[in-house]
């Protein structure tokens, strides 16, 4: 599951099964509540293979702001 949230909101939450393209809309006034931040979060995690300390998510190719 991957959730989106800004300004103490949910704004999306959905679970891709593969690549994927998802489009956000983010009010205004839930933008200018987080003063600019939006958070992305996942359940589903891994570690890289060796050694690399990180535990990741979410791989992405391209975010664009309209």
């Amino acid at each position: 599951h991957v959730t989106v949230k800004a300004g103490g909101r949910t704004l999306a939450t959905f679970s891709p099964d593969a690549d994927f393209v998802q489009e956000i809309v983010v009010p205004a006034d839930a933008l200018a509540a987080s003063n600019g931040l939006v958070v992305l979060e996942t359940d589903l995690t891994f570690q890289p293979p060796h050694g690399d300390p990180r535990v990741v998510g979410l791989k992405f190719f391209e975010i664009s702001v309209r």
